[in-house]
């Protein structure tokens, strides 16, 4: 889930996608374009720490991204590796809503957001 700080800075990858992410060498940074479903490209720069913790981040292009999708604390961004090798993106909206009494929480697809009328 998207935290203050995906929000309004960065945002942090996990170590381990390191494995997956192609650095050209002596290099700390690569550009990373990724397909939403509509089909729309996305481009941010992945840079990777030195030293011993390189854990990597998303910069540049990433916050234009997240005002583009209003992506907010709670929502989710799911990323992946399509077919044919293409990087995929997802965000899902955190919507809050009291159903037969109860307090539940749910995602819905960035699409169908304005659907419902949580965006």
């Amino acid at each position: 889930m998207a935290t203050v700080t995906d929000t309004t800075k960065r945002f942090e990858l996990p170590s381990k996608t390191l494995n997956y992410i192609h650095f050209p060498r002596e290099k700390s940074s690569v550009d990373l374009i990724f397909t939403e479903r509509s089909g729309q490209l996305y481009t941010f720069s992945c840079h990777k720490r030195k030293g011993f913790y390189p854990k990597p981040t998303l910069t540049r292009g990433w916050l234009d991204f997240v005002r583009s999708k209003a992506i907010g604390v709670g929502d989710r961004v799911t990323f992946r590796k399509l077919d044919g090798g293409e990087l995929g993106i997802e965000v899902k909206k955190k919507t809050e809503i009291n159903l037969f009494g109860k307090h539940i929480c749910a995602w819905v697809d960035d699409e169908d957001a304005y659907l419902y009328g949580v965006a």
